[in-house]
């Protein structure tokens, strides 16, 4: 690229970021209005607003409360009410707090769409900050044409829109998540204060946000003693520290320093995240907690001599908001648990290793999968690629290992977010300053960047169930995932609209999610459901994954609508297995199966 070329480019990046954002926001906010509120956001708008109207943290802890809080901010004008509560939130299971959701969002004085498209809005506004991130890292690392092309790949994105529209944790942890990576990287790059502090405020923002982010901690603070590893043996590097720099033997300054780092990030990380919860049971001692006492116990069994350094240790304060440590406490028991996970026709209780993976290659799109793939085969065959490179691999590459060890909860590909814009930056490299491609080059760059709109413009509004065309497209991802991955209980207004147009007034529905039928104007027979609201004697809103409402289900009668999470056996394993044997006259929003017994 000539130099008479770089205020051109920077002339056009002024209009093209804000152009590229904007398509971005638009897409997700006309698409927004046409789903129904998906099976987890439900809880967390109603908890955000709990947790703002009340400053109490019992209610849904599914996940920590301050992503939950910025959701529910507009709902502080619109005032809605809150429905009374007759014991204590922290005691109520998954059904009950599901149940005073669902009673918060029908049956309010405000609207149930007008309170849903409010909560959805911060998180739209969460995803173009992370779009200025790839635009900002890509820019940094390859250059102004490189950070245009990723921030296009950015504003297209199937699996970023499907939950930059949603009031979820998920497309926030991403934001977070990146951000707190690229302030490491430039902290790494050039060790001052700034970037080590953003980065502790964001990674800090990240764990009050959702629970996998306390997972990234390993390998941000590995990355935080690169600069001390790195570094020629006589240097000083890390952060100019006054005294600490006056240290002549340089490995107690390394040490000192590396240990400074450490606490600067930790104290900055734990402020942030005390001050999420308001400080709530900040700082009780470890004894307190009933797994600290178990593990004294064991401890000083296995090592008596120790005993008392043991139970001196549960008299220390712990920095952590009692709510967080519950919370954890919670997931881990859910964890173990596990779920039941259906891949290409079976289902496991414990998951496979490759379900994640997998998913990535079949719900990405493959001019992404290729440009991205073929960067970085190009950076790791390079000699010294550049320490960017290093952490965007890096980074997509631990996600996707992290979900594969926890596979009994890989239920989406909202767990592994953070890598597309990884994958975004790193595609950008084909534009890098001073390349010049050949002209058969621009010309497949050319048809793949076309290829990949289309596919975006053909997606729209359907970004949830997303498959690339490696399975036959977006119509076959039900045969192979369910669950988030392609049903959340997000196309009952879809539901109606085909009702409409196909002159049926009254449908067999069997659904798994969280909405309200008769709120989008569907008139149902109730069929057994997870999530559907009862309209007869002996029914029940919520069956649990392997209890059985009785006999096989038999397809006999009219048309039959039935979410693809519950035709995969998800829920009610095998019970609506008799469909199998037929196939779908019609699919909604490629997430709803519909069935006509009388056309077989």
């Amino acid at each position: 690229m000539n130099s008479t070329d770089i205020p051109r480019l920077v002339a056009l990046r002024r209009w093209l970021v804000p152009a590229l954002l904007l398509l971005f926001a638009s897409q997700g906010l006309f698409s927004m209005r046409q789903k129904s509120v998906t099976t987890d956001e439900i809880m967390y708008l109603t908890a955000g607003y709990y947790h703002l109207r009340t400053g109490e943290f019992g209610y849904n802890r599914t996940n920590p409360p301050l992503t939950k809080m910025l959701t529910a901010l507009p709902l502080l004008v619109l005032s809605p009410d809150l429905p009374a509560i007759e014991s204590d939130p922290a005691t109520w299971s998954e059904i009950e707090q599901w149940r005073y959701s669902r009673k918060f969002l029908y049956e309010n004085r405000i609207n149930a769409d007008r309170i849903l498209f409010a909560t959805r809005l911060p998180v739209l506004a969460l995803a173009l900050i992370l779009g200025l991130y790839v635009q900002r890292w890509a820019r940094r690392l390859y250059g102004e044409r490189a950070a245009l092309l990723s921030l296009f790949l950015f504003a297209f994105s199937p699996n970023l829109l499907a939950h930059a529209r949603l009031a979820t944790q998920d497309l926030a942890l991403a934001t977070f998540g990146f951000a707190a990576a690229y302030h490491l990287w430039r902290y790494i790059e050039q060790p001052t204060w700034r970037p080590l502090l953003l980065s502790a405020t964001y990674f800090a923002v990240a764990a009050a946000t959702k629970t996998t982010a306390i997972l990234l901690v390993l390998p941000l603070l590995l990355a935080l003693t690169l600069p001390f590893l790195s570094a020629s043996r006589d240097s000083s590097p890390g952060i100019s520290a006054g005294p600490l720099d006056r240290i002549r033997r340089p490995l107690p300054r390394r040490l000192a320093k590396i240990v400074l780092t450490y606490g600067v990030f930790a104290i900055c990380s734990l402020s942030v995240l005390n001050l999420s919860y308001g400080f709530e049971g900040s700082f009780v001692s470890a004894g307190h907690y009933e797994k600290a006492r178990t593990l004294e116990h064991r401890l000083s069994t296995v090592a008596p001599p120790l005993a008392p350094v043991f139970r001196a240790g549960l008299h220390l304060p712990v920095p952590i908001p009692e709510p967080m440590i519950r919370l954890i406490e919670f997931q881990s028991t859910r964890i173990s648990e596990g779920n039941n996970v259906f891949f290409h026709g079976r289902l496991s209780r414990e998951g496979w290793w490759y379900v994640i993976p997998v998913a990535v290659l079949i719900k990405t799109p493959l001019p992404l999968l290729l440009l991205a793939s073929l960067s970085m085969g190009a950076i790791v065959w390079r000699r010294r690629p550049l320490m960017g490179e290093w952490f965007l691999i890096g980074t997509t590459f631990f996600m996707l290992a992290l979900f594969a060890y926890f596979k009994s909860v890989s239920i989406g590909l909202r767990y592994v977010l953070l890598i597309y814009p990884c994958l975004h930056v790193l595609a950008g490299r084909w534009l890098q300053d001073g390349r010049v491609l050949r002209r058969g080059a621009r010309v497949a760059l050319t048809l793949a960047l076309s290829w990949y709109l289309v596919g975006a413009v053909r997606t729209y509004p359907h970004y949830l169930p997303y498959f690339n065309e490696t399975v036959g497209g977006s119509r076959n991802g039900y045969r192979f995932l369910a669950d988030s991955f392609v049903d959340w209980g997000q196309d009952l207004p879809a539901l109606k609209i085909y009702m409409e147009r196909n002159g049926i007034e009254r449908i067999r529905l069997a659904y798994f999610g969280s909405a309200d039928a008769t709120h989008h104007g569907i008139e149902y027979d109730y069929l057994p459901s997870v999530g559907l609201a009862p309209n007869g004697p002996g029914q029940k809103w919520w069956y649990e994954p392997d209890a059985l409402p009785g006999e096989r289900f038999d397809p006999a009668g009219g048309p039959i609508a039935i979410s693809a999470t519950m035709y995969n056996g998800v829920f009610l394993t095998g019970f609506y297995e008799p469909l199998h044997e037929l196939e779908p006259v019609a699919q909604v929003g490629h997430s709803i199966l519909i069935f006509d017994p009388e056309r077989r």
